[in-house]
């Protein structure tokens, strides 16, 4: 009752003042909030009406306010009519425009779609001259070259799409034909400095031919491949030839040796520079007797040596007889300047076989040079400087040897040392 007195006064001032007798009543139903009884007991009265006459300024005032209210409402419509019309216009003249745009100005930009292409057969055709042909009516063309023996080089194998089939001219749809590069080629190696055993096997295993051919070089060791003819990373087909160049070592020139008896120190320097010879040992070493005039030399005259060798000489001493000065002549017999020969040492030729140390190091020819020192004169001469077939080894050659001595006999290959023999006198001493 408290909620709903008269007064206001007397009703709950707060909702917690409620909620206090609320939660009282429910903890004791049978205890009662206290509150005021309003004085005023009396039922409620109607109060009577205004005069109506007293409200009509306010509700013309509201009705005047209503109509403006209305006036703006209808002022509102009008323009978001009037913004539709206007986006509505707005959108027919672009479409208008995109209309005309597409129909007169778009194909003045944009060529016309070319119509379909049928292909014909290419096989068999030059590649070139299709290329060209396919690309003047605006197909894409992409070249796959592909290793054909049968087919010449730079004819169509086969295409795609195949004959008869029709494609429209686009980057995205092109034509592929494949073109041959001719029979497979392949890339000579380098095999320098191999043997020619290995190059010949690096080559065969390739499905090469080889054939051989030998040379001098100052760098290639002896035996050793120089270089292949066709050269390095170079391209043949399969079963071509290959020519293997074998190095022989560095090239020894040969000159003959002039005569020098009777020439005088000066004379035969000269002589010996034109044979691109040297002087070696000038004996006898005690100048202080000798005459200016040579009686002997080593090599002998006409003897084939290596160009720069050391020639040696021996001049004549105020004691030396001429008729009675030794020469070196093979033979074992000795000369005088005017080639009157005296008795000398007795000498005996001895048959020897020279065999060849280390064979496998070489190839199927080399450089042999032989060179011979008796003991009695202990003066070096060339028996032998040639080129020589290994399948020859060992050499058959006679070796003269002074009575009661040995001949010391070197064998050089390829400029190397090779072998040393000591070959005796035949009975001993």
């Amino acid at each position: 009752m408290k909620a709903i007195q008269k007064d206001q006064n007397n009703r709950y001032q707060t909702a917690t003042n409620m909620l206090k007798d609320l939660n009282m009543v429910l903890r004791d139903p049978t205890s009662e909030p206290t509150f005021k009884v309003d004085i005023d007991n009396s039922p409620t009265r109607r109060i009577q009406v205004v005069n109506p006459e007293i409200l009509k300024p306010a509700e013309i005032e509201t009705k005047e306010i209503q109509k403006e209210e209305n006036d703006d409402m209808k002022s509102k419509k009008k323009d978001k009519l009037t913004w539709i019309l206007a986006i509505a216009t707005s959108m027919l003249i672009i479409s208008i425009f995109v209309f005309f745009a597409f129909k007169f100005i778009v194909p003045t930009i944009t060529p016309p779609a070319k119509a379909e292409i049928k292909l014909e057969n290419y096989v068999g055709r030059d590649i070139n001259e299709v290329k060209q042909e396919l690309e003047k009516q605006g197909i894409t063309v992409n070249v796959e070259p592909k290793s054909d023996k049968n087919v010449e080089k730079d004819k169509i194998i086969s295409q795609k799409p195949k004959e008869g089939e029709s494609i429209k001219p686009d980057p995205y749809n092109p034509v592929t034909l494949y073109v041959s590069s001719g029979p497979e080629m392949i890339k000579i190696p380098d095999v320098s400095k191999y043997s020619l055993r290995e190059a010949q096997q690096k080559l065969n295993d390739l499905n090469l031919t080889t054939s051989t051919q030998d040379e001098y070089s100052d760098v290639i060791a002896s035996g050793l491949v120089i270089r292949t003819e066709p050269g390095v990373d170079e391209e043949v087909s399969p079963g071509s030839s290959v020519t293997i160049y074998r190095s022989k070592g560095p090239e020894i020139h040969q000159t003959v040796v002039p005569n020098l008896i009777g020439l005088t120190r000066v004379d035969a320097q000269k002589s010996l520079t034109n044979a691109n010879l040297t002087l070696g040992k000038v004996l006898p070493e005690d100048s202080g007797n000798n005459v200016d005039k040579i009686v002997s030399q080593d090599p002998a005259p006409n003897t084939t040596v290596t160009q720069m060798s050391a020639v040696n000489i021996t001049l004549e001493t105020a004691k030396t007889n001429p008729q009675a000065t030794p020469s070196n002549n093979q033979g074992g017999s000795q000369a005088t300047p005017n080639g009157n020969q005296n008795n000398a040492t007795k000498t005996k030729d001895v048959p020897v076989k020279v065999p060849l140390s280390n064979a496998e190091a070489f190839g199927d020819t080399m450089k042999v040079l032989i060179e011979m020192t008796p003991s009695d004169t202990q003066k070096s001469t060339i028996i032998m400087d040639g080129t020589v077939n290994k399948s020859d080894f060992p050499l058959n050659l006679t070796v003269p040897v002074p009575e009661n001595g040995r001949t010391n006999i070197k064998v050089y290959v390829d400029s190397k040392p090779n072998s040393d023999m000591t070959i005796e006198y035949p009975g001993g001493r």
